[in-house]
């Protein structure tokens, strides 16, 4: 289960206003049990499963988010998105590189002779956990599905 979000194939489904019972015949699953088992966390799916998952939702997040919470390597070296409305991603995303630009010279001072020493170590991990953050608000804004006005004006999801 994802701290943040609870479980990610629930909320995946919920958000596209699908019941089980639909979902589960879209993604061409036997029974309505096996979803359940997926979104109650008894069961992982295998990743043809979750990537049908991200087709059938619209939600390109819920891959990446299957990689970090699910894989030992995605949750190893994948930083966290942030769901959050386009408008929030992109001013995160313009601070983020505006903190990363306020330690460029820090970044090359430190990196210039191929090594790291002792007495730049902190300052290192410091600058590498920006960098962490400028990707991680890239990739949220990269994987938010864009919402379109539909004819009548209200929402509706963009096809990806």
């Amino acid at each position: 289960m994802n701290k943040e979000y609870g479980n990610i194939f629930r909320l995946a489904r919920k958000e596209t206003g699908l019941t089980q019972e639909v979902a589960t015949g879209l993604l061409l699953i036997k029974d309505r049990t096996t979803l359940g088992r997926y979104e109650n966390d008894q069961v992982v799916p295998n990743d043809d499963m979750v990537f049908q998952m991200m087709h059938v939702y619209g939600a390109k997040w819920l891959g990446y988010e299957y990689l970090r919470t699910y894989t030992k390597i995605g949750k190893a070296i994948l930083p966290p998105i942030y769901r959050r409305k386009v408008g929030h991603l992109t001013l995160m995303f313009k601070k983020e590189c505006d903190d990363l630009e306020d330690i460029q010279r820090d970044l090359v001072r430190m990196a210039y002779d191929d090594e790291i020493t002792e007495d730049e170590e902190e300052d290192w991990r410091s600058s590498t956990k920006e960098i962490e953050e400028v990707v991680g608000a890239g990739m949220s804004l990269l994987l938010t599905e864009i919402k379109k006005p539909s004819q009548d004006c209200s929402l509706v999801r963009a096809n990806a």
